[in-house]
């Protein structure tokens, strides 16, 4: 669970064009009827925190940003991390792909694909959408530990933040976050998405704390 408990947590954002006037939160996209696309995987939890939303349900969420600029929903909500791939213009790639890749079967038309002057992916097709308002809802998950293993698990990841081990690991991977087409204002808006380290740390300390009095009693 130590190890889950910062990872695994499926942070939700309401993501609308730029230019959607009077959106500041989910509370306004619901007191003016947008209709927001929302993941299958948390439709009952969202529709639990927000029961008067109007909503498409969307079972894919490569579909999210498509959806919206096809004009099927006024906003969407999916993770932080499916929004800085969006950013990244992976999505538009991947959907003038879908339609290379068809034999002729589908037109750019149907599955939103933007191309450039020499027939190639618009990979800022999306740069037009923006996080709106703070996160909507996370969904924690975690993964189940052997009780035999928490204690010596929880003090060998605080010992590998002491020892630079965490932030080394951190910086050695830091070419394969998706990096944003979008200019610099739309990558600081998709810097500000994730958390420091020291949260990490914050969670990984109040864990093994809780850990070690239940190991006592």
């Amino acid at each position: 669970i130590t190890l889950a408990s910062y990872t695994a947590n499926l942070a939700t954002i309401l993501v609308a064009k730029s230019g959607k006037q009077g959106i500041n939160s989910v509370e306004d996209a619901i007191q003016q009827g947008v209709t927001i696309c929302i993941p299958s995987a948390v439709k009952q939890v969202l529709l639990a925190a927000h029961p008067t939303m109007r909503y498409t349900e969307i079972k894919d969420t490569a579909e999210m940003a498509r959806s919206v600029q096809m004009g099927l929903c006024g906003g969407f909500l999916d993770t932080t991390k499916r929004f800085e791939e969006i950013l990244a213009g992976r999505q538009a790639q991947a959907d003038c792909d879908k339609v290379d890749e068809s034999d002729g079967a589908l037109k750019d038309s149907d599955v939103g694909c933007k191309r450039d002057s020499k027939g190639k992916a618009d990979i800022t097709r999306d740069c037009n959408f923006i996080q709106v308002g703070p996160l909507v809802t996370t969904v924690a998950t975690s993964i189940p530990v052997s009780d035999r293993f928490v204690h010596g698990l929880g003090w060998s990841m605080v010992d590998a933040i002491n020892k630079g081990d965490v932030s080394n690991a951190i910086k050695k991977f830091e070419d394969a976050k998706p990096q944003s087409v979008c200019g610099a204002v739309t990558s600081e808006e998709a810097d500000e998405l994730s958390l420091p380290l020291e949260s990490m740390v914050g969670t990984l300390c109040v864990s093994s704390a809780f850990q070690f009095v239940a190991l006592v009693l």
